[in-house]
């Protein structure tokens, strides 16, 4: 099915499974760091991999990216960007929570 195809009432499906796996993540992360997460809504949104530089912004400018692959019923690829400075910082604070750790 091509992305034009889709009905309004399923991009929205897709948009709140996106909405519930990224307050998964955010909930995960929390008990991982053993702090509180605050995390905006995510935009969700149905994006040819092939228009996805010109699409989020400079396309020479660094980002982090988590590709995931679904397979089953709907299959499907999701990916999760951050800007470089906030990705460090995630690093950086689970650096920090697994060093505590092993003191």
């Amino acid at each position: 099915m091509d992305m034009e195809n889709f009905s309004n009432m399923q991009l929205d499906a897709m948009r709140e499974v996106g909405n519930i796996g990224a307050g998964n993540a955010a909930t995960a992360l929390s008990v991982m760091l053993s702090r509180l997460v605050d995390m905006d809504v995510p935009k969700a949104e149905l994006v040819s991999i092939y228009e996805l530089a010109e699409y989020y912004g400079d396309p020479l400018k660094p980002v982090s990216a988590v590709f995931v692959r679904s397979e089953g019923e709907f299959t499907c690829s999701l990916i999760f960007f951050q800007d470089e400075e906030d990705a460090q910082s995630l690093v950086d604070l689970l650096i920090s929570q697994q060093m505590s750790g092993m003191a």
